[in-house]
This record gives structure tokens, sequence and C-alpha cells, in this order.
């Protein structure tokens, strides 16, 4: 699916952006401590694997305009061990980088192109703060902060610039077989779906339906983009519930946001399921969030701004909650008691993906998914779809 082209075309999209002349240094990902001595299934950093299509942890690429290079980490003898060797001509042939030093020969050969550059400036990922608030409280990767204070120690005075912003432009915009990824990873989540729902009379507890769930993805050799949400119930009003441990006796509805991950590549998909009858209310909420995710699926178009957008899509959720019964004035305040998030995200490499949130443009690939959350009722319905946005409007993959 994906081939050295696609690497080698990418790392020459971001050279020419960066200007010539213009030195880029990327780092990929580190392993993380989950405990002790056992560490979190590796997960590459999107923008390093963009550029390589390299898999492996801690490897430098530095980029010029005339040649490309990657610097390999210190590894022990232990860690060759327990790890396994890093196969050079396997680096090679994927990224199709040919170039690949040990770590004091690569940092040498990366002293010696500052030393002939006409400037001191280096293109880079600059790191996020340390811990990021807002909805969710985490701390991010430190291996952007731990390459940057390496290249401010090793050349002192060096001024950073930050590529974050060219590389959102180039990955929001998706390539064929970047759409052809995902593809597959909607196919393969709604594959899932349909099967749980088939069966939903034989499922106990919530975590039954994440087992079926990773069963799925496992036989087709795709694990998640994503902790799965599996809420029976009142938990479908926590938007982001993950403790997908509930017993479903007694429930009437399961709300399920599921993604299967393909080549580091995400779908994002939502599905309400009435347990045994539903009640006349929660069909009536189901049918108004189904009515809004219509209308803006037909509003999506190439050169459609996002804030106007998401403005049309907010007016027609304030209708169906007055209609509801829910808010008496259409106010974005009102509106956002019971719908307190955006109708649509970025997909890619990240299931919420870089986009700069201006413009809606072909080829772009988005979620559409409104939802309305009323904890006084115990109801939470969300429906979430996948869509490609094409010349004339967009087709919808999931």
């Amino acid at each position: 699916m994906f081939d050295t082209a696609f690497f080698a075309a990418n790392r020459q999209q971001l050279m020419s952006r960066c200007g010539d002349g213009s030195i880029v240094v990327v780092t990929a990902a580190g392993l993380m401590q989950r405990s002790a001595d056992t560490i979190y299934r590796f997960r590459q950093d999107s923008n390093f694997w963009y550029l390589t299509g390299i898999d492996e942890p801690d490897i430098v690429l530095v980029l010029t305009a005339k040649r490309s290079f990657l610097i390999l980490p210190n590894r022990t003898k232990a860690e060759n061990i327990f790890g396994g060797m890093l196969d050079q001509q396997r680096l090679a042939k994927t990224s199709g980088i040919d170039e690949i030093y040990a770590a004091r020969e690569g940092w040498g050969q990366y002293k010696q192109l500052i030393a002939e550059a006409k400037h001191n400036e280096i293109h880079t990922l600059l790191p996020s703060p340390n811990k990021i608030t807002g909805t969710d409280s985490f701390y991010t990767h430190p291996a952007r902060r731990q390459l940057t204070t390496r290249l401010r120690r090793m050349t002192p005075g060096i001024v950073l610039k930050d590529v974050r912003r060219d590389l959102m432009q180039m990955r929001q915009i998706k390539q064929p077989p970047e759409i052809l990824a995902i593809r597959q990873a909607i196919d393969i989540t709604n594959s899932a779906l349909n099967e749980i729902q088939a069966n939903l009379g034989k499922f106990t507890n919530e975590r039954e339906i994440e087992a079926e769930l990773d069963k799925a993805f496992r036989s087709q050799g795709v694990g998640h983009a994503y902790a799965p949400i599996v809420a029976a119930g009142a938990s479908a009003t926590t938007l982001h519930y993950i403790r997908n441990s509930a017993s479903l006796s007694g429930e009437s509805s399961i709300l399920l946001d599921v993604g299967a991950e393909v080549e580091n590549y995400a779908a994002d998909i939502t599905r309400c399921y009435a347990i045994g009858t539903p009640s006349k209310r929660w069909q009536e909420v189901y049918t108004a969030v189904e009515s809004v995710q219509k209308s803006a699926t037909e509003m999506l178009h190439d050169g459609l701004p996002w804030r106007t957008y998401a403005q049309q899509v907010e007016a027609c959720m304030g209708e169906q909650l007055q209609q509801l019964g829910l808010i008496k004035q259409v106010t974005p305040e009102a509106i956002r008691i019971y719908f307190p998030h955006g109708v649509s995200h970025s997909l890619g490499l990240d299931v919420h993906d870089v986009c700069d949130y201006t413009e809606i443009r072909e080829n772009m690939v988005i979620t559409v998914e409104p939802g309305i959350y009323i904890p006084e009722e115990g109801i939470g319905i969300r429906i979430e779809d996948d869509v490609l946005i094409t010349k004339t409007g967009a087709e919808v993959l999931s």
C-alpha cells in the first residue's frame, strides 16, 4: 500500500516548503514505561512515520536538499538481545534512505552539516507543553523535547524553526494510498460493528463486547486506533467513557465508538443500538441526531469554511433540541449543554488528525458526528461516520 516513493515524496515536499539550504531534523518516538521494567506497546510518531515509514523507536532523520540520512540510537547488548537487532537493510528498503549511521558517526555527520551551513537554523518539530490541559490532561511524549535539548547542547546558539504547520498542511490532504488505508480500516470496523449488532442479545457485559471487537480486529491483523468506548445506558452521556465494565442487565441501549487502525491510519465510527425495545423518548432523540447528521453531510463540499459549516450544523441542532423540549431559546450557550463537542474532525494517521480547520478541501477525510447527551434522562446518542470530501460534495465511507 505504501512504498518508498510515498515517503520520499513527502520528504521532498517538506524540504521544498522549508527552502533551499535548510536542514530538517526529526525524531521517532521512544519506548514508554508502563510499570517497572515493562513498556507500553510502541506506536510511532505520526510525522516521523509519514516521512520514513519506519516503525522503530529513537531513530533520528536528518534532511537537506541534497541528502537524507538516519541516525540510529545507542543500544546496549541487553537491548539487542531482548528487543532484537535493528535491520538496516529493512530500514533502507522501507524508507528509501540508504545512508544509515550508528549514533556517534551520525551525530558527527550532523555537526559537519551545521559547520558547512550558511545559517544557524534547524527545522524540527518543536515539543508541545509537557502537560496538555483542557478536556483531557495528559503528558506529552518526551522524544521531541529530548531532541531539541540535544540540538541546543550540541550547537549552542542554534535557532529551531517549527515544521509542525508545514506537516499539518501536507497531512490534512490525503493521498490515494492514505485513503485506501482509511477505507480498509473503516471496512474492518463496520464488519465488527455489524457482527456485534446482529448478536447483541448474547452479551451480558460491556467488556464482552470490547473483547469481541478485539477478536474481530486481531483476526484481521490490526489493532484499535484508540481506546474503544462501549457505553451502556446512562454511561453514554460521558463522552469518553472507557471503563467498559458495566453489566448490560436492565439497560435498553448501548453506544459503541470504535475504530480499527490499518498501517497507522484510523477509522472512527460511532453507533447506538437499542437493546430490546427502545423507549419512545430514545427513538425521538435518535431520530433528531440522525436528522442533524444527514443535514451536516449534505452541507459538505470543497471550499466550505469550517466556521460556516459549524455554525450551520449548530443551527440545525438548535432546532432539534428545541423540538425535543430541551431548550427554549436557540442560542450557542443553550445548545452546548446538550451538544458539547464539534461536529467534525480530521481523520488520518491520528484519529483526531492534524488540520488547520480553515477550509474544508477536496481529499480531506473527516468525521461527521453530531450527538445529544441528556444526563438527567440517562440518554446519550452519537452517530458518527467517516467521509471523503470530493469536488462535488462528500462520499460517506462508512
